[in-house]
Formats: structure tokens, C-alpha cells, sequence
């Protein structure tokens, strides 16, 4: 088994299919957990009381049933999704989804305050649409095998249910080999690879802009309007523009014109209204660096090395350099300040 992370957190939704589909194979969860990880760990899963829960038991149950001959078990779990409760947990803190990015957006959002201290899912931007990937920084705490294909297959499930069609990546990749069992719909594409350094899938510009099913009505339903553009007039722009950043990946964010086709409005303007409110897209980029690395120094164990990678650092020297104008002390300083 992999070692205990404490770290990353899952949120009950995505646990109850894990357990659901253990139960339905008659396989002893708790016999299970007694032997692998700490005592009520149990108790913990099963009632589910909790927003969220460590994500290492039911790692442990996933690759034990694995070695029971489940091979599939991540994929088949996954088909026991409630996306609708997931819908409804993302549309309590969001109501301005209107097409998939928004719901996309909505839910990275969501799911990073309680599946990891940093996003569990993230986007990355790339020509004609975006990734929709695992934090590959999270590789080892973020499981085996069967927790990827769970977490993927998962995600297409819950395209297919806001876009209300048997939706498709286009591209797929796993960091696995190929599995030695055939692979169900949804997990099927046209372009699928393995082996990779991350596990996504790809989502064209095209599909980002489809109108989401509105589930407010179960028994209509409806499409909403596309969002509308903004009126900065009444907006911060530096809020708009870092609101629009956080669900992506440092190492991946879209560049300043793809970022004012997502807010809705000309580069020129957004620039211009930037720049009267004293700021700039690299400043903002900054800012949102110190707070993410304040924020993995205050809540994790991660050395600097690694909050460096998080934020998309490949030099530490790089890192040091930058935070330490933005942080007045450098990072070392201020990771013994909040530890």
C-alpha cells in the first residue's frame, strides 16, 4: 500500500461511490480498514458525517480490491455517481453557471476546498479548449491505478450530465499502462494515451461554450442564456481577472487574451481598466502565487522545493527571487513565521 497521507481530503460525494460499489461486490470494507489504517476509520467512512474525509482508506480499499481480482473497480464506481448531488453542491456556492466552462470552473472550485489543500482538479490551458487534469503534483498522494480511472471516468460522467448527451473526450490520458481489462464507455476516445505524466482530458472551445441543462426543475428542463458580458464599469477588474485564474494550474494558465475571451470582454479594455486600478496581468499572476504559497506553507508539510513546483517554478533561485519582493522576507522566513 502507499504510504499515509493525511494531506489530501475527499469529499463525501465522491466517497460514496467508492463504498457503495465495495458493498455491492460483498467485499468486508471493515475488515479491510481494522488492518490497514487507524482505528474508527470505519466508522468514519460509513456514516460520511463529515464535508470531507482523508483520502488514503479509501485508496487502500480501492487497490485491495484490485487484488481481489476487481480490475475494473475504479471505472465501475464511477458509474455509480450521483452527478446530480454534485451539481447541487457546486450550484450552493455558484449561481452564475450558464455554459460547461462555468460549470467546469464552478466545480474545480468547489472540489479544492475539500479534496486537497490545493486543487485536487485543475485546468490547464492549450490551443483550442483546455485540460481538465489531476494536480500531477499529487501523483503519489492522489493514489493508484484505480483512484485514476475513478477520478476521470468520474469527470466524464459529470460532462455527459451538464451537457445532458453521451458526451466524449476528444483526448484522453492516464499515467498507467493500459489495463488489463477493456475499458467501458465513458472511458473511450479517440486519441487515448497511457503512460503520461498526468491523467486529463481534453474539452474543446467549442464544447466549453455549450448552455449547461438547467436541474433547477426536475421535471423541465431548461437551458439558460449564455452569460452575458461584463460590465466592468461595476466590477473589479484585478477580482475578474484572479477569479478567472484560480481554477488553473500555475504551470498552465491562459495567456492575457485567452483570459479576456473567458471574462467576456476586449483585451484592450480589460488591460485599459487594469491599469487604472493601478495593476497588471504579471501582478496579479504574482499575488496569486504568495497567496497559494502561504497557503500550502500554512497547511502542508510540503519543503519549498515542492511549493516552488506547485506554483510553477521549475528554479528554485526563480521562486526565492519572486516572493521574496512580494513576501518582504524570504520564503524560508516566512515559512518559519507560519509554522
Amino acid at each position: 500500500m502507499s504510504k499515509q497521507n493525511t494531506i489530501t481530503l475527499i469529499n463525501t460525494l465522491m466517497a460514496r461511490p467508492i463504498l457503495k460499489h465495495a458493498q455491492s461486490l460483498g467485499i468486508d470494507i471493515k475488515a479491510i480498514l481494522d488492518k490497514e489504517t487507524a482505528v474508527g476509520t470505519y466508522d468514519q467512512l460509513m456514516y460520511l458525517n463529515e464535508g470531507n474525509i482523508a483520502g488514503y482508506p479509501l485508496r487502500v480499499l480501492m487497490q485491495t480490491a484490485v487484488e481481489l481480482g476487481y480490475k475494473d473497480f475504479g471505472v465501475q464506481a464511477s458509474l455509480t455517481l450521483d452527478a446530480s448531488e454534485v451539481v447541487a453542491l457546486v450550484a450552493q456556492t455558484d449561481n452564475s453557471v450558464t455554459n460547461l466552462y462555468d460549470a467546469l470552473v464552478a466545480f474545480c472550485l468547489e472540489m479544492n476546498r475539500y479534496l486537497s489543500t490545493f486543487n485536487f482538479f485543475e485546468m490547464e490551458s492549450t490551443n483550442g479548449g483546455v485540460f481538465l487534469r489531476r494536480n500531477q503534483h499529487f501523483v503519489v498522494d492522489l493514489g493508484n491505478e484505480p483512484m485514476e480511472l475513478y477520478s476521470i471516468s468520474m469527470l466524464i460522467q459529470l460532462i455527459r450530465y451538464y451537457l445532458n448527451k453521451e458526451w466524449q473526450p476528444d483526448i484522453l490520458w492516464l499515467t498507467s499502462a493500459k489495463p488489463e481489462f477493456s475499458l467501458p464507455d465513458p472511458l473511450t476516445s479517440n486519441h487515448f494515451f497511457y503512460q503520461k505524466p498526468v491523467g486529463k482530458l481534453f474539452i474543446s472551445d467549442v464544447d466549453l461554450q455549450l448552455p449547461v441543462i438547467s436541474h433547477s426543475d426536475k421535471h423541465k428542463a431548461q437551458y439558460k442564456k449564455l452569460r452575458p458580458k461584463p460590465d466592468l464599469t461595476h466590477l473589479s477588474a484585478i477580482e475578474l481577472v484572479k477569479n478567472a485564474l484560480i481554477p488553473y494550474a500555475m504551470d498552465a494558465l491562459p495567456k492575457f487574451d485567452q483570459l479576456s475571451m473567458v471574462v467576456g470582454c476586449h483585451s484592450k479594455q480589460l488591460q485599459l481598466k487594469l491599469a487604472q486600478e493601478g495593476s497588471g496581468f504579471r501582478q496579479i499572476v504574482l499575488q496569486i502565487k504568495k497567496e497559494r504559497a502561504e497557503e500550502l506553507m500554512k497547511n502542508t508539510d510540503f519543503d519549498l522545493a515542492r511549493i516552488a513546483i506547485e506554483l510553477g517554478y521549475q528554479n528554485p533561485t526563480h521562486f526565492s527571487r519572486a516572493m521574496k519582493a512580494l513576501m518582504g522576507m524570504t520564503p524560508n522566513q516566512r515559512l518559519k513565521q507560519l509554522r
